[in-house]
């Protein structure tokens, strides 16, 4: 750990202060990690805040059973005495899996009593600690918010029980630029250079050069095409691109998360080193890793005078990439808010 200093506060890294820190968040199923980026109090703090905050806002990894550095999948499985499989989702997302409603293997209290499973207590365990967490609603309320549903292939629908859409709260957007900073520093590229976005993860603070002119740090971005990061049509994957251009005067990043968030982070408008392109893809569903930097074709002056995107087009592009990314399980996605027939 010598010489390794946290990012953020510039803390001298030891073995006592710090512990491995995932580059994208293990919640979302991202394998890289490192001890030498920030102290683990910190570490300790975004969990708790913005990762969780960004981890919350995204229900695909659930639905598309994606695995997590932790082992096994996302979401809880079982399986009953009549051979159905069960997926124990909660939260804002509810999965159809054809031809069974979900409400057919949900008692009237709501409580999986014929799940059996090598999980079986665990997952009764966590299905009691839920009821609990949500002890003012009523037991028809609660089954709103946990259900018992079939775990098959033939899974073909995805009903967003809340709003469904690109990243845009300050909290998930300070956790997306945590990521860029990250693998920057992950590859050893020179700190120094994150002293404009290292206030916006920390604090949520945009330089006041760019407040003046009502631009931002980070925006939602889908003018990049899969096929020019080397996506292939059976794949979902996470995606950090990096480039330093000092004759732009620019450092910045690129991240996909599943291949539906994207989203531009500028983390440096007064760059002067070296000049760099830097690629990491993570395919989800082999879990192999790739590096070689694809030649995209950047428009630099819009980095340059980024602001936070909210047109439709955005929403469009958010909604295409979601209906592709689902599509490759499988699943068609109903953005329309109705109850399965």
């Amino acid at each position: 750990m010598k010489n390794f200093k946290c990012y953020i506060t510039g803390e001298e890294l030891t073995k006592a202060n710090s512990r491995d820190e995932h580059i994208i968040q293990s919640s979302l199923g991202g394998k890289l990690k490192s001890p030498r980026l920030i102290t683990s109090d910190l570490n300790d703090h975004f969990g708790k805040t913005i990762d969780k905050a960004l981890a919350e806002s995204i229900p695909l990894g659930p639905i598309l059973g994606i695995k997590t550095d932790r082992g096994g999948k996302s979401d809880l499985g079982g399986s009953s005495d009549s051979g159905h499989n069960y997926s124990l989702l909660f939260g804002k997302q509810e999965a159809i899996r054809k031809p069974h409603r979900p409400e057919d293997f949900v008692d009237e209290n709501g409580t999986p009593w014929k799940i059996q499973h090598g999980s079986k207590e665990f997952i009764e365990q966590l299905y009691k600690q839920k009821r609990a967490e949500y002890s003012d609603l009523s037991d028809e309320e609660f089954s709103k918010k946990c259900k018992i549903v079939p775990n098959k292939e033939e899974l073909l629908e995805f009903y967003p029980r809340e709003s469904f859409h690109p990243i845009s709260g300050l909290d998930q957007c300070r956790a997306v630029a945590k990521i860029a900073a990250n693998y920057y520093v992950f590859k050893r590229y020179n700190p120094t250079y994150l002293s404009q976005i290292v206030p916006f993860i920390e604090l949520g603070i945009t330089p006041l050069s760019r407040r003046v002119r009502n631009e931002t740090m980070i925006s939602n971005y889908y003018d990049i095409r899969l096929e020019n990061l080397g996506v292939k049509s059976d794949e979902i994957s996470h995606v950090i691109y990096l480039e330093g251009n000092p004759y732009e005067g620019l450092l910045f990043s690129y991240i996909e998360l599943y291949n539906t968030y994207c989203m531009m982070i500028l983390l440096n408008d007064r760059y002067t080193g070296k000049k760099f392109t830097d690629y990491y893809k993570q395919n989800l569903i082999t879990n192999k890793e790739t590096s070689t930097p694809p030649d995209l074709d950047i428009d630099y002056l819009e980095i340059r005078r980024l602001y936070f995107d909210k047109s439709e087009e955005v929403f469009q592009g958010f909604k295409n990439r979601a209906e592709r990314t689902l599509g490759v399980k499988g699943i068609q996605l109903v953005t329309k808010q109705k109850e399965p027939t």
